[in-house]
């Protein structure tokens, strides 16, 4: 895909009216105007779900659920299919519903809860997980994947809107199939690209501006960081040991009550991820990446100056050959750490960070962290 291509479409994104009010990475705003594009020409319960026969209605947040399409016959109703939306966020963790006792006060993720909700439903057209960039199989618990891109968008434009007369109806359809038609481009070009540097300089007539810095402004850079990320968490995944993968596992389940080897976050519009170890429930330790990387330590109480120093001086050990800069003064607080990559740019080519993070993964000593923080306590 050439720069110029990747460039129309991003100028054309910034500029679009639900950029310019501030709709366009509103995951609830893409699902709601699904259910009301669904409603209006009905064809597309079969096209893009594959249903068949008549009678069906969409409809959003209901019980918790992003979007229901229930069939009517007659006087009675009944829910067909459920479709669980993710055009910004990631999946998260949810407590066992209340009637699963086997599972009471244990953390699942939101995908199993919906199922454990709804398991009537038929398995291979009754859950389906919406989504902007394709879910790794593993992680859809028997979802059916489709993309606002892909799917949704080609189901969209063979609808064939359009004409001399318009109406305000189709007229906003039209408007989100031009939005989702330039969105395309530039998920397309992140896929295309997989791990190399994708951090493109779009020019404009008074000013430059990255590519990074346009998708901050319209409220997506988290989403397409959070994939990026994602890649490199794969490829971590990949190449680390199975005790190591054990002992990651063990400390999230000890922490968040569900199992996972790295962990993705967003804070501030901005994604990241952690890997951690856990010393008990209450302490733990590991590595963040989000621009910089970095050495962190999480306590249940704020450490003392001496014991930030004393940590300082142990994560110098681990510092990389390849890394010619100082450590910065750690944090001092109930997150302390040490950051020991500067300008780690998740837009750069990432291709070799996943080794250089299970190169400190592996040097990691537990052992010599807890002697640390149980110092703490004298």
């Amino acid at each position: 895909m050439s720069k110029e291509v990747v460039e129309i479409a991003a100028k054309e994104l910034k500029k679009h009216p639900f950029s310019v009010i501030q709709l366009s990475d509103k995951e609830k705003f893409h699902t709601g105007m699904l259910c009301f594009t669904l409603n209006k020409y009905p064809s597309l319960f079969k096209t893009i779900f594959e249903l068949e026969g008549e009678g069906y209605t969409a409809s959003v947040e209901e019980n918790s659920v992003d979007l229901v399409v229930k069939q009517v016959k007659g006087k009675s109703q009944a829910i067909i299919l459920i479709v669980e939306s993710k055009f910004k966020t990631g999946l998260h963790k949810s407590k066992t519903p209340k009637k699963h006792k086997e599972k009471k006060g244990k953390f699942i993720n939101q995908l199993e809860k919906i199922r454990l909700n709804h398991p009537n439903l038929d398995e291979k057209k009754g859950y389906y997980l919406l989504s902007l960039f394709p879910v790794i199989e593993k992680d859809r618990f028997e979802f059916k994947g489709i993309q606002f891109t892909v799917i949704i968008l080609k189901k969209l434009q063979e609808l064939k809107i359009g004409g001399e007369v318009t109406s305000e109806k189709d007229a906003l359809i039209l408007l989100w199939i031009k939005y989702l038609k330039n969105l395309k481009v530039i998920v397309d070009y992140f896929i295309e690209n997989e791990m190399n540097c994708i951090n493109l300089i779009i020019s404009d007539t008074t000013s430059n501006t990255s590519l990074k810095t346009l998708l901050s402004g319209i409220k997506l850079n988290g989403v397409f960081e959070s994939y990026r990320y994602g890649l490199v968490q794969q490829k971590v995944e990949d190449k680390l040991s199975d005790i190591i993968k054990k002992l990651l596992r063990e400390s999230s389940m000890s922490r968040n009550g569900i199992e996972q080897i790295g962990e993705l976050f967003n804070s501030h519009g901005n994604a990241g991820i952690n890997y951690a170890f856990a010393i008990d429930d209450q302490k733990y330790f590991g590595i963040q990446w989000q621009g910089v990387l970095k050495i962190f330590i999480v306590t249940g109480k704020p450490l003392s100056k001496d014991g930030v120093s004393e940590i300082c001086k142990y994560l110098r050990i681990l510092r990389s050959t390849k890394n010619n800069g100082e450590f910065k003064n750690p944090s001092k607080g109930l997150f302390s750490s040490v950051t020991i990559k500067d300008n780690w740019d998740i837009y750069g080519n990432v291709n070799e960070i996943p080794n250089e993070i299970v190169d400190y993964l592996n040097k990691l000593n537990q052992k010599e962290i807890e002697a640390i923080v149980e110092n703490e306590k004298k």
